[in-house]
């Protein structure tokens, strides 16, 4: 076993729920980074292959619109096709908001125009939200509707989340309104959290309710981790919403009160729930503290949660202290386990103190051919 091979020895030792878990926060969380990312950038990127400018253009009210707008020709050969520069729109929307508005609903349909308008959307909600809002429910067609008043509802949700819901709950039901939902009820949670659950939980769908009552816990455990915890039990159903907040309330639990956290999740039933979260835990409150995470593990009564616990402090500690790992491998009932454990610890070991490494792979209990392998030239 490699170096390389530690590092994957480490990832193995996940748990699937806690790994489907973890994923499942992160998919969530990144869905909604680049939701609000790409708002944004929308706004100030121009496309490869813009549409033609309407010739409607011209009837804004600017006499030199073109220039103004720093349209932009795509060759000397097609003078009509170009893009208004969304820099320049932004500052006309700073000097008159409705105009600016007006003028981009001339452009032909399309991902400029679109685009030229989020970008209007984005400023106006900056700047008076209700207006905004107002504006965007009285576009023409249906997709711009939605779009407008979804780039102004995210804006929205950075201040003022309860107006975002409200602006989320007149989208179409679809998977971007549910997002847009969890990210704003997550963002009433950092501030209000009790009102957030409150309201998430009178959410008609099931699974919406599920994955925001989940966000919320997590939110909410950076703060009072023990009523997020509250949360997570008594709010959700097993599944998978309810192991992303445990998991989540874990984390978060464990760096500001790692013996709290560690009672709660030893009354957990025994199963894979609990050993991903006595794996989270223990590897967080190893590296904060080691010498108090390992007094804590020896408490721990045998059986398979304690070889879960065990191996993870093991794991984690291998590369810092491996001597001291390799005493605590010993704890392990599971002889498979233990094993595995020995030879991560010894191949740790190896790379930071060959001579004391091959010194206790000599003496150790580890079967012959695995000993013959750790010892072999090269190693």
């Amino acid at each position: 076993m490699t170096s390389k091979a530690i590092s994957e020895r480490r990832c193995s030792s996940w748990r699937s729920v806690r790994f489907w878990s973890f994923i499942g926060s992160i998919l969530i969380a990144a869905t909604v980074f680049w939701k609000v990312t790409l708002k944004v950038a929308s706004v100030r990127h121009l496309p490869e292959s813009p549409p033609p400018l309407s010739s409607a253009t011209n009837d804004v009210g600017l006499a030199t619109s073109q220039k103004d707008l720093g349209v932009v020709p795509r060759s000397r050969a097609a003078t009509n096709t170009a893009l208004p520069d969304l820099a320049a729109l932004r500052e006309w929307a700073a000097k008159d908001v409705q105009a600016a508005a007006n003028w981009v609903l001339q452009l032909p349909s399309g991902s400029a125009r679109q685009q030229a308008l989020n970008s209007v959307a984005l400023f106006w909600a900056g700047q008076n939200l209700d207006e905004a809002a107002a504006w965007a429910r009285a576009l023409p067609e249906a997709e711009q509707r939605t779009a407008s008043l979804e780039t102004i509802a995210y804006e929205a949700a950075r201040t003022q989340p309860l107006t975002s819901l409200g602006l989320a709950l007149e989208l179409p039901e679809g998977q971007e309104r549910d997002d847009l939902i969890v990210h704003s009820v997550a963002q009433w949670a950092s501030t209000a959290p009790t009102g957030a659950a409150q309201w998430a939980s009178q959410l008609p769908d099931g699974a919406l309710r599920q994955n925001a009552l989940s966000r919320i816990a997590t939110v909410w455990a950076e703060n009072d981790p023990a009523a997020a915890a509250t949360l997570a039990i008594s709010s959700l159903p097993p599944g998978r919403p309810q192991d992303d907040a445990i998991i989540g309330v874990v984390q978060r639990w464990a760096e500001q009160q790692p013996e709290a956290a560690a009672t709660w999740v030893t009354d957990f039933p025994q199963g894979p729930l609990q050993d991903a979260a006595l794996e989270e835990l223990v590897k967080l409150w190893t590296d904060q503290n080691p010498q108090q995470a390992g007094t804590w593990l020896r408490a721990l009564e045998p059986g398979s949660a304690h070889d879960v616990a065990v191996d993870a402090y093991v794991v984690q500690l291998a590369p810092q202290s491996p001597a001291v790992a390799a005493q605590r491998t010993q704890d392990i009932g599971n002889e498979n386990l233990r094993v595995r454990d020995m030879e991560t610890v010894a191949v740790a070991w190896l790379d930071s103190d060959a001579s004391a490494a091959r010194s206790w792979i000599t003496q150790s209990a580890l079967p012959p051919p695995v000993k013959a392998r750790l010892l072999a030239p090269g190693q």
